[in-house]
């Protein structure tokens, strides 16, 4: 018989739902494992200059709320991982 508190859930592209407001509520994964008692958040993002780790602090700042909420609710602790992909040179046709 499978225990589903023994295992793995994983969440792609929902709102997570909370006691207060914040700020940015929907992350692209999140994911529980119950046996270790911590969630992963992860968010993909892109820029098109050089500022990747402007980027990163701005998605982190953003979703750091979101993590706190998670952590208290859940009483599991809560990482934050960012997927932040940078373009160096922007090609054009022709």
């Amino acid at each position: 018989m499978i225990k589903e508190d023994e295992y793995v859930t994983v969440s792609w592209n929902q709102s997570v739902h909370t006691n207060r407001e914040v700020m940015a509520n929907r992350v692209d994964r999140i994911i529980k494992n119950n046996t270790e008692k911590n969630i992963h958040t992860s968010r993909c993002g892109n820029t098109a200059d050089r500022n990747v780790t402007q980027k990163e602090t701005e998605k982190t700042l953003k979703y750091k709320s979101l993590c706190i909420d998670i952590q208290q609710m859940w009483s599991m602790k809560c990482m934050i991982v960012l997927v932040i992909v940078g373009v160096i040179e922007i090609l054009t046709e022709g």
